[in-house]
């Protein structure tokens, strides 16, 4: 990671959240690869950020960060330099829209009454199909269902709990 670097690609309006306090939007665009990703920025957890998203603001400059846009379980995060990849992604699992946390065997029965299904083990543009069981090591599970007229729609994300 020596040589990837984060630059602030925009940040949008200051929102507010029961327990994490005062958030911002910011897009970071990795130098390297020229790929963009967001992430919720709380002033609580990360104040140095938070202070040059203002300086910004006010027309300054900032340096771009150490880190890089990676590749996790199918989801793009945002690491930076000396972050561990598990707490990356659970800091920003909250862009993934888990609807609901249900059982393995409630994911498997939503499977069988579904129209194929994709978990976070599963390859980018891939999709599973429906009479194959869902990996016990999945996490996160969507189900593809028919809309009308030729089309299909996808559910949010379900977590997957008790894996018995």
């Amino acid at each position: 990671m020596d040589e990837c670097f984060l630059k602030i690609a925009g940040f949008g309006l200051i929102g507010e959240d029961a327990q994490g306090g005062p958030f911002r939007q910011v897009i970071f665009k990795d130098t390297k690869r020229e790929q963009t990703c967001d992430l919720l920025v709380f002033k609580k957890e990360r104040p140095s950020l938070w202070a040059d998203i203002e300086k910004l603001e006010r027309g300054g400059q900032i340096p771009p960060y150490r880190g890089e846009i990676v590749k996790y379980n199918s989801f793009d995060l945002i690491l930076f330099s000396g972050e561990n990849i598990e707490n990356a992604f659970a800091r920003q699992r909250r862009k993934l829209k888990i609807t609901d946390r249900i059982s393995y065997s409630d994911a498997e029965t939503k499977r069988t009454n579904s129209l194929g299904y994709i978990t976070n083990l599963t390859n980018n543009n891939a999709m599973e199909i429906n009479w194959r069981a869902i990996d016990k090591n999945a996490l996160l599970v969507k189900f593809r269902t028919y809309n009308k007229n030729g089309t299909f729609l996808w559910t949010d994300w379900f977590e997957i709990v008790n894996r018995h």
